[in-house]
């Protein structure tokens, strides 16, 4: 048999091998080339992606620190005898600009990102965990909004709800990151850390060994 088959080898013409090599070659060369292509369009796809969200997320961003800049206002005013919000009609007015902010979409990066999930599955469930902390922090920031009177007596809810806002912004640059490494760090091969709070109660997003994004408050077990 086998010396069948190396007489039948044997028997082809030189030009026929060098044919057969030739295709062999362009076939080769279309599989790099269509493997290269789609890399590319990949990459350009991330891309695009990576500017969207980035639009969506920054936007988010600043509506939240809309809303902390106005909560300061109102700390301050508080520790303030005669401030500006003494008669009720003038605190009345800023609750509801407060309202009106704090109604302001500050999900729109969250549901940029639901839409862009396919390319990022990692962020589904810390975009889950995103939106309960946001629906929670509506709703408490809403509660204070209704009252309507500026001896209201909630004073030591305010900077709480400061340091919440601010976390909440924290974590949507904690996303920036992330997708800045998950696109553009693949390109060119580098990426940018991420943030290490010095004080470890201070919650952050944290890349897991399986890509998994997860919220980290306090030290990671």
């Amino acid at each position: 048999m086998l010396d069948y088959l190396w007489g039948a080898i044997r028997g082809v013409p030189l030009g026929t091998w060098i044919a057969l090599g030739a295709l062999g070659a362009t076939l080769y060369g279309w599989r790099v080339s269509w493997q290269a292509q789609r890399r590319l369009f990949l990459f350009q796809v991330k891309n695009a992606a990576r500017a969207d969200l980035a639009k969506a997320l920054r936007a988010q961003e600043d509506a939240l620190r809309a809303v902390t800049t106005q909560l300061r206002i109102l700390h301050t005013a508080q520790r303030f005898p005669g401030n500006f919000l003494t008669t009720p009609e003038k605190f009345v007015a800023f609750m509801e600009n407060l309202r009106t902010l704090v109604s302001a979409d500050q999900y729109q990066g969250l549901t940029a990102l639901e839409e862009y999930e396919v390319l990022f599955p990692g962020t589904a469930v810390c975009r889950k965990e995103l939106v309960a902390r946001r629906i929670l922090l509506f709703s408490d920031t809403m509660a204070l909004c209704a009252i309507a009177h500026p001896d209201f007596g909630q004073e030591h809810r305010v900077p709480g709800l400061v340091e919440r806002y601010g976390n909440e912004q924290a974590l949507t640059e904690d996303l920036l990151v992330y997708i800045q490494n998950a696109t553009l760090g693949e390109i060119v091969g580098h990426s940018v850390p991420y943030r290490d709070p010095p004080d470890r109660r201070v919650p952050r997003i944290e890349v897991r060994a399986n890509g998994v994004l997860e919220i980290v408050e306090g030290e990671r077990e």
